[in-house]
This record gives structure tokens, C-alpha cells and sequence, in this order.
């Protein structure tokens, strides 16, 4: 190991990291430290430091390799409480380990990370100051730690059975917990692989710390109950949710491939765009960073949009098209016209909780079948525009309103209840009602509004269709005390309070999949679950290699031959494959016969 005092970076030679040692100091004293070369073979006992880079602008000095270096606030308060009054500290800390003007020394050292992490004694998070709501938050989950080999760990997805643990000031603890999961930490997408690949890590929020296990279980069973969902801002459910993602993947045997980890991924922030798929690449298994690293890079001498088109061609050269299914974009985005409709915006996307990030739980297979016709591989042309083989399922016939579906709490106060209950009932009313204009549907309306699934993403179970209309039921019955007074309300609830189970089961299968969703028909007789964007019009198609109906939307005036891609789509139908499956026997049995032009190729550029 040697010590760069002349400089403050030397260049790495290949495989070398630089390693911080942090000297010894009196509280608010200058910070001062030295970096140090090493490799990872010389088996340096070091500390890892996770953290939000913070406001760049507002900047602190301290005294690097013995010259005057600036950093962020939130580091230097990081390092205030860091430091040791009389030893030093050796830590990995990337804003000052790694040369950040250098952008071919960012990309190796972000290849290496996956090992700088797993190689650290310990992974420190520092989530900044501390508050006293950090401190009743951080108790809280020291206090609701579970024994070991009693926790139970299920990834992703809601479950309004799960019972959180409450203690005697729940309401309070909760409001601190959500308020800590607002901050920033928590939304950085780099945090996921430093806490997935990690042996330990501790949670340190001014002086107070926690073990990582204890904060991630208390979060988890917030989350699945659906009372983060409920009683905290948008942030905080991100927040909540990355805990969620970070402790599943570092459990988890195997890590998931990269489309899967880019879409649960997705609501984490990063400063550079390009991040949005360098900052996970080493958390997939079907990432080699010898192999792919000339397409997949990290390279940050490329722009975002040819990041992004890259990760989606390298998809298409593996055959893997469900990518497709993370193509919805808001609304009037800038990047609609820079990038091609094909790929993922990964900046950039309007989705809930897409069907293809549950493609390892339930067998869906929509275009199982268009193997048994003779077709070419989704192909790119010179163009830039993708080429795929597929079957035409029908046209959006009617759209309907957006998804205000939300959780009911049976505990909550009367007027609340009801509210939610008329909002719920409202929703599910007028999905009916669009039913109704296909004879026999009755069936297939809990089938699409649940996509057929339950809230953590599994298939649901035979009885669903009679408790769905049990729910309804109850609802129609709650909503008749709507004009009532609180006294006759609340008596009136009481007597579905124990109809909880049913509500849970049913809202949380509902809030997963139907969320900025609309509840849509075809001109073929079929219901289904569509992007926001859809529009009456729009094209419903199996194509070879995705394993989820895609909606397209045809472009004016060109013929029938260039489509734009809207997103993915639920069809009960065709789920399974075996629509298509029909359609192509019929179509080999008949050839020019077969009554519907249904199989052709889609250009989207």
C-alpha cells in the first residue's frame, strides 16, 4: 500500500482502489486525510460509507493528501461524526476515492464497486443529522426486530394481512419512521448496491445507529400492510420501497436479471442520468463486465439516449423483448422525440407496478404459439427502428377513466371510510358498466381489474370471483350511509368490521395492478388493463418474444406500417397463450381462409 502525498490523484493502475485514511481529531477540528493505493488482494480492513451526496453548492474544506479539497455538507458532516478522537479510520468513500474528473477512471472504478463493497468490514449508512425523529424512528426499529429464525421475508408487492408492530405511541413512531424515510438516502440509486452486496451494515443517523436488519424488517411490514401507502408522501414510498428492493435482492440466492432490476429500480434518483442503468449493473446476473461492458458500458462519454438504446439492443441480440413492457412515457416528455418509442426511457417513465417485474412468479406466455409460424428475430434496421412478428388482438373501443382506486381502513374515522368506499365503488361501477356492452362479461371483470393476480404478484386463488362479489356487496352497503350522520355511520360500519380480510385481499390485488391504469375494451369483445395513454384506436398485439399484449399506437398516415410502442397491457384471454396458440392452428389449417389479416409485422421507430 502506498500513501499519494505529492498529489491528490495519481493514476490507478488496473485493478487498484484508492482506500481513505482518516485521522484522528478533536470534535470540529479541520478534517484531515490521506489516500492511500491498494489492491483488493492485499486484504486491507477498510469501512464502507454509503450516503446522499447532498447539495453540491453549500461545500465545506478539509485537508486531502495535506492540500485544501472541497466537499458537500452532508459528507463532511459524515466525517465530523466519523472521526475518532485518537485512531484513525480507513474507509471507501467514492466522492473522494475516486477521481471524479476523470470519466475513464469512473467507469473502472464503478466496475469494481461490487467488490469494494462485499470486501468492507462494514457498509456505514449515513442518513445525516440526527433529530428526534430520527431517534423515536431508529428505536422503533431496534424495538420491532423480530428473533432470529422467526423473521419471514416476501419480496415486493402489497399484502393487507401483514400486521406491523405496534407499540404503545404507534401513530407517533410511524410519522418518525416515514419522516426518516423521506430523506435523501433513500431515494440514491447507487445506496442499492452498496447495501446488496455488503457482509454488514449500520445505520447511522447523527450518533444514533441501528443494524440495517432491524430497519429493513420494521419497513417491510409497513409497507406490505399498505400503511405506508396511506399515511405518508410519495417520497417516503419510495423510500420505503428501496428498503423493500435492497433487502430482498442481498436475501435473495440468486441476483435477477437486469431488466428486472432496472424496473424495480427505477424510482431511484441519481444526478446523472446515465446512472439510471450504470448504477445497478452490477446487481444482475446476466451482466458479464468483461463481455458486455463494450455495449452496456459503463461508459459516460455516451449520451443518455444512446445508453438507453444500447441496454435495449442488447435485449433484442438476446432475444428478450419484455422490455417493451417499461416504454410509457408522461405525457408530452422531452425525450418522446429523442429517443426511439421502442426504448425504455429509464429517466423518464410513467409506470405502476409492471407485470413484467412479476414474470418469475406467474407464468404469463401471451405469445406462446408464434413459434409454430415460420418468422424472422426482432430485428434493428439502419434506421434505428425495430422490427417484430406478431398477432393483431384487436382495437381500444373504449378507454375508460383512470384507476382512483385506494385502500379502505375499516379502523379509520366514518366519513373517511365512506369516502373511500364511494371512490372504490365509483371506479368499479363504471368498469362494469363498460362490461355490460359485452354480453356474458360478468365474470371477466374481477379477472382485469385484479389482473388475475394477487397484491405480492402471485396467482390468485380459485375463490376470487366469490369474494370479489362479496366486496362489492360490501361496498354497496356502506355506500347507502353516505348521507347519514357519523353516530348512524359508525354503527353501520361496525358491522363489516370483520369483513377486513376480504377487503385486504381484494384493495391490495386492485391498488398493485390497476394504478395508473385504465380499464379498457376491443372491438373483439375482450376487457382489458391498459397504459394511461391509451386511446380509443389504439392497436392491442401479441409480438414474438414478449410475453405480455403490448398496446401501439398507429402512426397517422403511414399506411398501416410504423407504430409507436404505449406500454403493456392485461388481456384475460390471452394471458396464457392459447388464443394465439387457436389462431395460428387456424391459420395453418386455413391459410388465406382465415377470416381476420392477424398476423404481421410491426415497424416502431
Amino acid at each position: 500500500m502506498s500513501t499519494d502525498e505529492s498529489f491528490i490523484y495519481r493514476n490507478l493502475k488496473e485493478g487498484q482502489i484508492r482506500l481513505l485514511i482518516l485521522d484522528p481529531g478533536p470534535q470540529n477540528s479541520v478534517i484531515r486525510c490521506r489516500l492511500c493505493t491498494c489492491l483488493h488482494t492485499d486484504h486491507i480492513a477498510y469501512q464502507a460509507l454509503s450516503y446522499a451526496w447532498g447539495n453540491s453548492e453549500k461545500v465545506y474544506d478539509i485537508e486531502l493528501n495535506g492540500q485544501d479539497f472541497k466537499v458537500a455538507s452532508n459528507l463532511h458532516q459524515a466525517l465530523l461524526h466519523l472521526r475518532h478522537p485518537r485512531h484513525t479510520r480507513v474507509l471507501w468513500i467514492d466522492a473522494l476515492c475516486i477521481n471524479q474528473e476523470d470519466f475513464e477512471e469512473r467507469g473502472k472504478q464503478v466496475q469494481q464497486m461490487r467488490r469494494i463493497y462485499a470486501g468492507a468490514s462494514q457498509v456505514v449508512v449515513w442518513l445525516g443529522q440526527g433529530t428526534q425523529a430520527s431517534q423515536t424512528a431508529l428505536t422503533y426499529a431496534s424495538s420491532s426486530t423480530c428473533k432470529p429464525g422467526h423473521e419471514s421475508w416476501v419480496s415486493g408487492g402489497l399484502d393487507f394481512f401483514v400486521e406491523p408492530h405496534k407499540t404503545d405511541h404507534f401513530e407517533q413512531d410511524l410519522a418518525s419512521l416515514t419522516s426518516l424515510l423521506e430523506r435523501p438516502w433513500f431515494r440514491r440509486l447507487w445506496v442499492l448496491q452498496e447495501v446488496v452486496h455488503s457482509q454488514r451494515v449500520l445505520v447511522m443517523a447523527g450518533n444514533q445507529t441501528v443494524s440495517w436488519d432491524a430497519l429493513a424488517q420494521s419497513v417491510q411490514k409497513l409497507y406490505r400492510s399498505g400503511l405506508i401507502l396511506g399515511k405518508s408522501s410519495k417520497k417516503a414510498q419510495v423510500g420505503a420501497a428501496a428498503v423493500v428492493e435492497m433487502e430482498s435482492i442481498r436475501r435473495s440466492q440468486l441476483l435477477p436479471d437486469l431488466l428486472s432490476i432496472l424496473v424495480v429500480t427505477n424510482s431511484g434518483e441519481c444526478s446523472d442520468p446515465r446512472d439510471k442503468v450504470y448504477a445497478v449493473l452490477n446487481l444482475a446476473n446476466d451482466y458479464d463486465p468483461e463481455s458486455d461492458v463494450a455495449v452496456l458500458g459503463p461508459d459516460y462519454s455516451l449520451d443518455p439516449s444512446e445508453t438507453f438504446t444500447r441496454f435495449a439492443r442488447w435485449c433484442v441480440q438476446r432475444g428478450n423483448i419484455d422490455f417493451l413492457s417499461c416504454t410509457t412515457r408522461p405525457e408530452g416528455s422531452e425525450t418522446e422525440t429523442r429517443i426511439p418509442s421502442w426504448v425504455p426511457d429509464w429517466a423518464n417513465l410513467d409506470v405502476g407496478h409492471l407485470f413484467a417485474r412479476y414474470l418469475d412468479r406467474v407464468p404469463f406466455r401471451a405469445d406462446f404459439g408464434l413459434e409454430l409460424l415460420p418468422h424472422d428475430r426482432p430485428y434493428i434496421t439502419e434506421d434505428n427502428e425495430l422490427i417484430l412478428f406478431g398477432a393483431v388482438v384487436g382495437k381500444i373501443n373504449h378507454a375508460g377513466p383512470l384507476s382512483t382506486f385506494s385502500k379502505s381502513n375499516m379502523d379509520a374515522d366514518a366519513a373517511e371510510l365512506v369516502d373511500t368506499v364511494l371512490s372504490n365503488k365509483l371506479w368499479l361501477d363504471e368498469c362494469q358498466r363498460m362490461s355490460d356492452m359485452i354480453p356474458g362479461s360478468s365474470e371477466r371483470v374481477w379477472r382485469t381489474v385484479t389482473g388475475t393476480l394477487t397484491g405480492a404478484g402471485y396467482a390468485v386463488i380459485d375463490d376470487s370471483g366469490q369474494r370479489f362479489r362479496r366486496y362489492r356487496e360490501m361496498l354497496d352497503n356502506i355506500s347507502q350511509f353516505a348521507d347519514a350522520g357519523q353516530e348512524i355511520q359508525m354503527s353501520a360500519i361496525s358491522h363489516y368490521a370483520s369483513q377486513k380480510h376480504l377487503s385486504a385481499s381484494i384493495e391490495s390485488s386492485i391498488l398493485m395492478w390497476a394504478s395508473k391504469r385504465r380499464f379498457a375494451l376491443t372491438d373483439s369483445g375482450m376487457m382489458a388493463l391498459v397504459p394511461s395513454r391509451t386511446k380509443p384506436g389504439d392497436i392491442l398485439a401479441v409480438v414474438a418474444g414478449s410475453r405480455v399484449p403490448l398496446v401501439f399506437l398507429e402512426i397517422p398516415g403511414a399506411a398501416g406500417k410504423y407504430h409507436t410502442v404505449v406500454g403493456e397491457a392485461f388481456l384475460d384471454d390471452v394471458m396464457d397463450g392459447e388464443w394465439v396458440r387457436r389462431h395460428v392452428e387456424d391459420y395453418m389449417r386455413l391459410g388465406k381462409g382465415h377470416k381476420r389479416p392477424l398476423f404481421k409485422y410491426f415497424l416502431l421507430n
